[in-house]
């Protein structure tokens, strides 16, 4: 056994949330945002928190993501959502 793989085989496995912060607030109707004077109607997926998932998961962690831009959600519901997230690990 490689002192690698024996390293590896002493870390239990982890469960990770992993969130992405809420950095726009919608406009009207029509779900846009705005932001430097310009007004945005797409929202972009968190590619760095998805890639850091998925190199815990291949490592055989569990990972959830809370994307609370793309959810729309505002401070205080993630917030909600962390506590209920740590509840169900426990």
């Amino acid at each position: 056994m490689s002192r690698e793989s024996e390293h590896n085989s002493k870390i239990s496995c982890l469960v990770s949330l992993l969130v992405w912060p809420s950095g726009f607030f919608p406009l009207g109707k029509e779900k846009s945002f705005q932001f430097d004077g310009k007004i945005y109607n797409r929202v972009w997926p968190p590619l760095a928190l998805a890639n850091c998932a998925a190199l815990l998961e291949k490592q055989g962690h569990q990972v959830q993501i809370i994307d609370a831009n793309a959810l729309r959600l505002f401070p205080d519901k993630v917030a909600q959502s962390v506590i209920s997230f740590d509840k169900k690990s426990d």
